[in-house]
């Protein structure tokens, strides 16, 4: 269907459907490999983490963004997965504690903290019960094996629970394809730093399937951290390196159409040297930490009857490390096991119901001059029903979770649109609670943990619209999407300081963060161009006696992104991206700021034959000295050289 024709309407959608080229050019990729059964039309991007249901952007009641293998690509191949999500509407990614790759970095959706993030791989939560707030450290989940990432902003614990108050992040990694297929690429650049990873895909038999990868850094690094006037600048400091390894490998069964059996394994391993503040400063050339982590998981989905599909999933997940600083050392052990079983009922086209149950157990063991263990576990079932039709979509979802310290959570989400204009205009809200159960650091921590903490509770509401003009062979083209959201906190759990050097985990209220999105972004396989386009707006509400100005720290009130990029099929591409964020809290009470700053980027490949491209990344193209944390560092202008192979 088209839409009716305006003076702009022609000018805009060849400007708009050229903005998104990467959206639309994998979906036909990822869709391809998830079923092999039906052929994706051309343009219609296909979504299954914001409703636990297969759909398109187009048609999603939730607010959502696709990052792909092509625009990763075309962006220079990022080093981290956290790098994926910088310029996307409402979300705030920044590096760690320094370094390459130091500390766990930030990915804060609609101003939630980053641990009020949940983060998946391949549909299930990635945790890591030896961090401090439970959350996984993105800096170890590995490029190579990851094939796109949906992003999912608004609150979804009414299906996903625990941890999905700001949205949830669901990486996944490539799924074994029909004819084999073998990927290289390796990169040299700046810092003295070496990349380089493999894959390979294929068929094992008729039936049987294999996605394989590896991958390898090692960098000198820079220095973690630097000197108070610095505004980020390593300067001359003594370098902290980095090493990590990894592997994912994946086996599909399918033996007949609608029906799979999988088993996969990821496993990383990283040495990352830093700066101890409290004992080495800068120069600090023995504070280490190394990281081990294994996951495996198994699972399948299968179609019972034209109606009915039925599915399950088990994980479990392994992490040593070990925290080697100046002033102080310790090891941690922590493991996360997961099961989680789904039903999906489609009683009409214009109906179907979905429900499921699942569990995690978390266990933690701390070696610090002694030792102690915990656990706790965590279980929930869900319902949630799906009205669709030409001129709406209709989703109501219910949950109830149960946590062994924390006690019981019900939360729910109603989130609906309408498609008007031929189409063309489609108005969207949604409501919805969220929860996050304490992390066993925030309980059992012998100074600054609170056994008595509750779960933490909120609200959120989002309003918004989109235009998408249709074409023919474009379905989900959003030249323009505006949404307001706000989330109000009736308990949440935040770190409020006693003194100079102590505090405690709380409940406290009176919180709230509100704002507004906006996006141009667009999908046409055909043109040779692409770019996002985004600015965010918000604003924390609390009350400093209460929070001491914690929880809202790190939040810029203004964010823009920007990527733009051409590509010509035979000679090659080109590409530039950036962020301007503006000044943010960055200490308790409101006492540091952090300024403005500016980060550009810029890529550029040439194709090589058939198989082959060569191609330049450079960060921090105008050499920019900045902080995302007080007195940690980040990168000058770094150039990368590197060779990409695809047979």
């Amino acid at each position: 269907m088209r839409c009716p024709r305006h003076p702009l309407v022609p000018t805009l959608s060849i400007l708009a459907c050229a903005l998104a080229l990467p959206i639309a050019h994998g979906a036909e990729t990822e869709h391809d490999q998830r079923t092999a059964e039906e052929p994706t039309p051309i343009g219609e991007t296909i979504v299954v983490t914001g409703e636990r249901r297969e759909t398109t952007i187009a048609r999603s009641t939730s607010d959502i963004d696709v990052v792909d293998a092509d625009e990763l690509r075309m962006r220079g191949h990022p080093s981290s997965p956290w790098q994926w999500l910088q310029g996307l509407a409402g979300v705030d990614a920044a590096g760690g504690a320094g370094g390459i790759d130091g500390g766990i970095p930030r990915i804060k959706l609609r101003g939630a903290n980053s641990y009020d993030t949940l983060i998946q791989l391949d549909g299930i939560p990635l945790e890591d019960p030896s961090t401090t707030q439970g959350q996984p450290n993105l800096a170890h989940l590995f490029p190579a094996g990851l094939d796109r990432v949906e992003v999912v902003r608004g609150a979804q614990s009414g299906v996903y629970g625990s941890r999905a108050v700001g949205g949830v992040v669901n990486f996944q990694t490539i799924r074994p394809t029909r004819a084999p297929h073998e990927h290289l690429r390796a990169e040299v650049g700046a810092y003295g730093t070496a990349d380089a990873e493999a894959s390979a895909t294929g068929p094992i038999s008729s039936t049987v399937g294999f996605a394989l990868s590896a991958a390898g850094l090692g960098s000198n690094g820079f220095s973690a951290t630097t000197d108070a006037n610095a505004h980020g600048d390593a300067r001359n400091h003594e370098s902290d390196s980095v090493h990590r390894g990894g592997v994912t490998g994946r086996v599909e069964w399918k033996p007949k159409a609608g029906s799979m059996a999988y088993l996969a394994v990821n496993t990383v391993a990283l040495n990352q040297e830093f700066d101890d503040g409290f004992g080495g400063g800068p120069d600090d050339p023995l504070s280490y930490t190394t990281v081990k982590s294994y996951r495996t998981s198994a699972g399948g989905e299968t179609k019972l009857s034209d109606k009915l599909t039925i599915g399950t999933d088990l994980a479990y997940t392994a992490t040593d490390r070990i925290y080697n600083a100046a002033t102080f050392n310790a090891t941690y052990y922590g493991k996360q096991e997961y099961v989680g079983a789904h039903a999906r009922y489609r009683l009409t086209p214009e109906l179907e119901f979905a429900g499921g149950v699942d569990g995690r157990r978390h266990d933690l063991d701390i070696k610090s001059g002694g030792y102690s263990h915990s656990q706790d576990w965590l279980g929930g079932g869900w319902g949630q029903v799906a009205s669709s039709s030409d001129w709406h979509e209709l989703v109501g979802s219910v949950r109830e979770d149960l946590h062994s310290r924390s006690g019981d959570a019900t939360t729910w989400r109603l989130a609906g649109a309408a498609f008007m204009a031929q189409d063309c205009v489609k108005p969207h809200a949604s409501v919805g609670t969220g929860f996050r159960a304490p992390s066993l650091y925030e309980q059992n921590d012998p100074f600054v943990g609170n056994p008595d903490l509750a779960a933490q509770r909120s609200i959120s509401y989002d309003a918004g619209v989109s235009f998408m003009p249709i074409q023919d062979v474009v379905h989900d083209c959003v030249i323009l999407d505006v949404t307001a959201f706000r989330t109000d906190y009736r308990t949440l759990i935040d770190f409020v300081p006693t003194g100079p050097f102590t505090g405690q985990y709380m409940n406290i209220h009176d919180y709230s963060v509100e704002g507004v999105e906006s996006s141009l972004r667009v999908a046409d396989p055909q043109s040779p161009i692409f770019a996002r386009f985004s600015y965010t707006w918000q604003m924390a509400r609390e009350t400093p006696a209460q929070t001491g100005g914690t929880y809202s720290a790190y939040l810029p009130r203004h964010h823009i992104g920007v990527v733009l990029g051409v590509r010509e099929d035979k000679y090659g591409w080109l590409s530039i991206n950036g962020e301007r964020v503006s000044r943010m809290n960055a200490g308790f009470g409101g006492t540091t700021y952090l300024p403005w700053y500016t980060v550009v980027g810029a890529s550029a490949g040439a194709f090589v034959g058939r198989d082959w491209e060569l191609y330049v990344r450079v960060e921090n193209l105008l050499d920019e000295h900045y902080e995302t944390n007080p007195g940690n560092t980040n990168s000058g202008q770094a150039f990368y050289f590197g060779a990409d192979a695809h047979f």
